[in-house]
């Protein structure tokens, strides 16, 4: 099934128009959320915020720096429906962009997260979705971008959707299965890089139903096809099986052997066998390790993370390596960001995911930490990919003060080396690695500051290098009617292929309508 065209707008306002729809005979009910915030079963927020950036250099130019104010309209909402039936969550705004000194580069960016599960038939047939909506560097060497705002012919807006039918279930008392199918399109209008991917994937599973200690089993049968819009598909698919031990509660263990079949190298279909282990350990209930390795024709692959948390932090390791399409995973607030973070530390305080998701959101603004600075600027490549990525993240939340670390380190080849188009044409070895740090402090139950500083850095074997440090500082104050005000300067200093530096003043006023 090929990917549906859907205008970015178009579909946050389907989203929009659907969720009450979807809840119309729920009737409303506060619960009280941490003394954060308030959940009820349909939760609609429209909202609008104004803000005005004077900048000295609005294109990011070597030479000839160009001095612009930006002002920004940015009408949005944030909607939320829990029933018997539905869970969503959506958060949409548009922003119309209009310069003083350029206006024809005025323009409209578009900013969509939402998720949901719908219970189609009650515990057997459900339907997953998600979106997703933001600004991408084409290029991780051309000029990098602090701000959406700036100027910039290598930043480019990507969206993906992704719909999931799935059913799971029990056949009589010892075997459970699932079975799922999902269809995920990915768009940019960059078209140095593709404009488009699609890809289907399906998966049927069978296992022993047991949750004691003792031996168990699972068999599996998986494929996808991904299509892009200017390099050939690959296709890939897999059968395999596994033999779970259970040691305790705390400590489970698993060999898993496998036959595959792909055309990730060629165009020809390879055959060949694969094996690996897994074990997860829980040391505590607020504490998670897994591990995962599995041996493949094309290299060896991996998944390490761990995770813990207490009532005042929040650490997050992961080492993953495997196969995927590099776009899905640098566009659009990948992990690695600051809401990442804090949506996994809120977990203690509130374990629903929708109910977090505002809670969130909710924070993020009253202390002014922006939700989507990811460590890396990325880069878009619509092909198969051998990837490598190591992230470290660090909350901490006290009464007053909130010190978020995020650093990661990636590295990504082609699995076709003749590949052409993008960064990671004829067999290039991109490196990436960066680190942000930002703290915030509220000065009075009304009034935060905080700090923030980044750098990001990309080099590949082809002699490319480019590297981007931010410096930001800023004051939030939340006004009447829950309107906030925030005053944010920063500086950019950028090295590589194309250097600038860059100094800027924003202020806006966010206002729920």
């Amino acid at each position: 099934m090929g990917p549906v065209m859907v205008h970015s707008r178009g579909l946050a306002c389907a989203l929009v128009a659907l969720l009450p729809l979807c809840a119309k005979n729920a009737t409303a009910q506060d619960v009280a959320d941490a003394g954060l915030a308030a959940h009820r079963t349909v939760s609609i927020q429209p909202r609008i915020s104004v803000k005005e950036t004077f900048t000295d250099n609005v294109r990011l130019a070597s030479t000839g720096a160009q001095s612009d104010a930006i002002t920004e309209i940015a009408p949005g909402i944030s909607a939320s429906v829990q029933t018997s039936n539905l869970k969503a969550f959506l958060d949409y705004t548009a922003s119309e962009v209009l310069y003083a000194n350029s206006a024809a580069s005025q323009r409209v960016l578009n900013t969509l997260n939402t998720f949901g599960t719908l219970e189609a038939v009650q515990n057997w047939a459900y339907l997953d979705f998600s979106g997703s909506i933001g600004q991408q560097a084409v290029s991780a060497f051309g000029t990098q971008s602090s701000a959406n705002t700036s100027i910039n012919a290598n930043q480019t807006e990507v969206s993906t959707y992704r719909v999931s039918p799935r059913v799971q279930g029990h056949i009589g008392e010892a075997v459970n299965y699932v079975s799922h199918y999902s269809q995920t399109a990915t768009y940019s209008s960059a078209s140095a890089a593709g404009s488009q991917v699609s890809t289907s994937d399906a998966e049927l599973k069978f296992s022993s139903a047991h949750d004691h200690v003792g031996l168990g089993w699972w068999v599996g049968a998986n494929g996808e096809v991904a299509n892009y819009a200017t390099t050939r598909s690959t296709r890939s698919t897999r059968v395999s099986v596994g033999l779970p031990y259970t040691f305790s509660p705390q400590f489970a263990a698993a060999l898993i052997a496998g036959s595959e079949v792909n055309n990730f190298r060629n165009d020809e279909d390879e055959r060949f066998t694969s094996s690996g282990y897994s074990f997860d350990w829980l040391p505590s209930e607020l504490s998670k390790l897994s591990v995962r390795q599995e041996r493949h024709s094309f290299g060896d692959t991996h998944s390490v993370t761990f995770d813990s948390r207490s009532a005042l932090t929040a650490w997050k390791f992961s080492d993953v390596k495997e196969v995927g399409t590099a776009t899905g995973r640098t566009v659009v607030a990948g992990s690695g960001n600051v809401y990442d973070l804090l949506y996994s530390q809120f977990a203690g305080i509130q374990p629903d995911p929708l109910a977090r998701a505002q809670l969130v959101s909710s924070y993020l603004q009253a202390n002014g930490i922006s939700p989507s600075t990811n460590v890396t600027n990325g880069y878009l490549s619509f092909t198969q990919a051998l990837q490598r990525r190591q992230e470290l993240s660090f909350a901490l939340l006290g009464k007053r003060d909130t010190i978020t670390v995020v650093a990661m380190q990636s590295e990504s080849t082609n699995l076709e080396a003749s590949a052409q188009g993008g960064d990671l044409a004829n067999g290039v070895l991109l490196k990436q690695h960066g680190i942000n740090v930002s703290y915030a402090h509220r000065l009075t139950p009304d009034m935060s500051m905080g700090l923030a500083v980044s750098q990001s850095v990309s080099g590949s074997s082809a002699g490319q290098d480019s590297t981007m440090d931010a410096y930001k500082a800023y004051l939030t104050r939340r006004l009447s009617g829950n309107s906030i005000f925030t005053l944010e300067a920063r500086r950019v200093i950028s090295v590589g292929l194309t250097p600038y530096t860059e100094t800027a003043l924003t202020c806006s006023v966010n206002i729920p309508i």
